[in-house]
């Protein structure tokens, strides 16, 4: 696989090199990047998928499980009316906890296998660990980060989530990362604030979408508990995860093209 840039005047540049050319050059305003972020979507997504789409799939359907029986374990609790609040509110935190060990575990497989497509290289190796454990790191900054603004009010929280999307990124796909000449959480404020509309209305659909799939599969009264309805369960999980896989093959994408002006093509060797 060829990956060059076009507009450099022939001038080869890796993907996700951020720093190959100046900062200051003409930057694609919103519609060309997303028309050509969403035709990088069409040349990573499949390669992505023969990488990492098993281990994927099972890690989506793993988390459903545990997040489900969690929930029900929580409703029991409520149900038989039992006022203690401690445990329900150890019950949700553990929840809560889950769902991001299971987010960040997703993100970072996707990004490490886009990766491996780009650079060429095999999915897992020596270095796995220690980007795992680097991602894990970065991570509980940026949930500190996110903690710090709570206090204040909903928003502030909720922007920091937003502009600290792509640490993931900076961490996995950014060399110079690798070699501490940059902070993950700057990176990832900047990356953002330069694409922020784009990105803002693609997380508003993703967001809306698997919303939309959840609330037509489930119900208040367990209909879409996975022992009750498996095949709603299994639609949800496959939905979810489709959605999921192109929103973060999109953002992969619109990481790579933030800093400079070529546009870069993933071309079939």
């Amino acid at each position: 696989m060829n990956i060059a840039a076009g507009a450099t005047g022939g001038c080869h540049v890796p993907f996700g090199n951020a720093h190959a050319l100046p900062k200051g050059t003409w930057h694609p305003q919103t519609f060309p990047m997303l028309r050509a972020s969403i035709n990088d979507v069409v040349r990573l997504l499949p390669q992505v998928l023969r990488k990492s789409g098993f281990a994927l799939l099972a890690l989506q359907f793993s988390r459903e499980f545990v997040s489900q029986g969690m929930n029900y374990v929580t409703m029991s609790v409520q149900s038989n009316g039992r006022e203690n609040m401690a445990l329900i509110l150890g019950l949700v935190a553990t929840n809560l906890l889950i769902e991001i060990i299971w987010t960040a575990l997703g993100a970072f497989l996707l990004i490490s296998a886009a990766r491996s497509v780009i650079r060429e290289e095999p999915l897992w190796s020596k270095r796995t660990w220690r980007d795992l454990n680097q991602v894990a790191i970065e991570s509980v900054r940026a949930m500190a980060a996110v903690f710090y603004r709570l206090p204040l009010f909903i928003v502030p929280g909720v922007v920091e989530i937003f502009r600290l999307l792509f640490v993931p990124h900076v961490v996995l796909l950014e060399p110079a990362y690798e070699r501490g000449q940059i902070d993950a959480l700057k990176e990832s404020r900047q990356g953002i604030r330069m694409r922020w509309p784009l990105v803002l209305v693609v997380t508003i659909v993703y967001l809306a979408l698997t919303t939309s799939i959840d609330l037509l599969t489930q119900s208040e009264n367990g209909a879409g508990w996975f022992w009750e309805a498996p095949l709603a369960f299994f639609i949800s999980v496959v939905l979810t995860l489709a959605i999921s896989l192109v929103y973060e093959v999109f953002l992969v994408a619109v990481f790579l093209r933030r800093n400079f002006d070529a546009y870069v093509q993933l071309e079939a060797s």
